[in-house]
């Protein structure tokens, strides 16, 4: 991360590892800051991945695993999700590999879920962080945290090393 990452930037990562229980009270500089980490990281990673096609670059430019997603379907944006990754669906539509906040779990998407169905946000609403705090939801530290897609990432392939 060094040759990527600025020496504010490395010291923003030291201070507040990712996915730590701070995550919830990240200032808005901090947020910013881990916000333009998180587009180094996702830029790094789309350059020097040998396998990546092109296509699939084009999704991740326009559907950042370091965004905040909500549900375009349902009135109140619930639930919240994640992206950590980008597919094909078998019609050849673009998904993205998303994670959903649901009580007492974070919920996988298997097969991708339809860009159509998901809208980026900057923040979460008001709304979606109260919601968010309550004891039913399992926070882990990838929702409120822009760099959370990184821990996320090592959570399920540590889990494929097991």
């Amino acid at each position: 991360m060094e040759g990527i990452l600025s020496p504010a930037e490395l010291a923003e990562l030291k201070a507040r590892p990712i996915g730590v229980p701070e995550w919830r009270n990240l200032t808005e500089e901090q947020i910013a800051l881990r916000v333009e980490i998180g587009k180094k990281i996702q830029a790094d990673f789309i350059a020097t991945s040998p396998t990546l096609e092109p296509r699939l670059r084009d999704i991740y430019e326009r559907y950042p695993m370091w965004g905040f997603y909500e549900s375009a379907e349902s009135e109140d944006a619930w639930p919240p999700r994640r992206a950590y990754g980008v597919c094909f669906g078998e019609d050849d539509d673009e998904r993205l590999y998303t994670v959903t906040l649901m009580s007492m779990i974070n919920n996988r998407t298997i097969g991708g879920c339809p860009v159509e169905s998901l809208v980026r946000v900057d923040r979460w609403s008001p709304q979606t962080i109260q919601r968010m705090k309550s004891p039913l939801y399992n926070g882990t530290g990838i929702w409120e945290d822009p760099l959370g897609f990184v821990k996320l990432l090592m959570e399920l392939h540590s889990q494929e090393d097991d």
